[in-house]
């Protein structure tokens, strides 16, 4: 980004967050395609094209948004899957991370760009409240 500086910075509560979150979200999706192979093997009308299959698979991941972390395998009346272990740690080790993109020279703002930032959001904070309706003014009129 020429003329511009990145500073990036790590949070560890939202870390901890997202990380119970991802977990919470795999666990989910392997439920939901370990439903998806006992529909291939029961008895009773059985998934059997992989078409099918293949379709509700991806619906079932689409839904919780973990398609990159599962390897489907997906044949005429058979269905396995395994999680794809290199990506979920790849992806659990930017947890918290966040990038500040800031095109104020380094002499105006030093490090403390980020902290700069902060007290910017906590101000257009307080501006939208003041414009809401959470703030409970109303007209005053005078008469002489």
């Amino acid at each position: 980004f020429p003329g511009e500086r990145l500073v990036v910075c790590r949070n560890p509560l939202p870390a901890e967050e997202r990380t119970r979150k991802r977990k919470d979200l795999i666990a989910a999706a392997a439920q939901d395609l370990i439903e998806i192979r006992r529909a291939v093997r029961r008895d009773k009308r059985p998934l059997r094209s992989a078409d099918a299959i293949r379709r509700r698979a991806e619906r079932a991941l689409k839904k919780r948004k973990m398609r990159k972390h599962f390897d489907l395998r997906i044949g005429t009346g058979s269905f396995s899957w395994k999680r794809k272990k290199q990506n979920i740690a790849d992806e659990a080790a930017l947890d918290g991370f966040y990038v500040v993109r800031t095109n104020v020279p380094e002499k105006r703002m030093s490090a403390a760009a980020v902290e700069t930032y902060k007290r910017l959001g906590r101000v257009e904070r307080a501006f939208r409240t003041m414009k809401a309706p959470d703030l409970q003014v109303r007209p005053i009129r005078h008469r002489r």
